[in-house]
């Protein structure tokens, strides 16, 4: 009984792991590419969990799945072409959007910060 509940949040949370990179790899709208920002609501929520403020909940939700997240956020920044990248349906394109989309969050972020100063 406790096995399949275990089971069960495991599924659900890889299932939100993959949501997340996908969103996080979406194409470009043509306002985003003038802009070099993510304006998508569903994309600047997927780069916040993974790689901002949020990501001690993607930490957590890795964790419970058995896997390392910076191990997960290497991979992804470094291009890393893996099975379990494959199997997460993120094909390479989506893995290159991803980390252009990465380039830009760090650039807002920047600017933020620097504005704020």
């Amino acid at each position: 009984m406790v096995s399949d509940e275990i089971d069960r949040y495991g599924r659900l949370y890889r299932a939100v792991i993959i949501l997340a990179l996908q969103d996080a790899g979406a194409p470009p709208t043509r306002e985003e590419k003038s802009a070099c920002r993510n304006l998508q609501t569903k994309v600047r929520s997927a780069i916040e969990y993974l790689f901002g403020c949020d990501r001690e909940v993607f930490d957590h939700h890795a964790h419970l799945i058995g896997a390392d997240p910076d191990q997960i956020r290497e991979r992804l920044l470094s291009g890393e072409n893996s099975a379990q990248m494959r199997d997460a349906a993120l094909t390479p394109e989506r893995m290159r959007t991803l980390r252009i989309r990465h380039r830009w969050y760090q650039r807002a972020m920047f600017n933020e910060t620097k504005e704020g100063a």
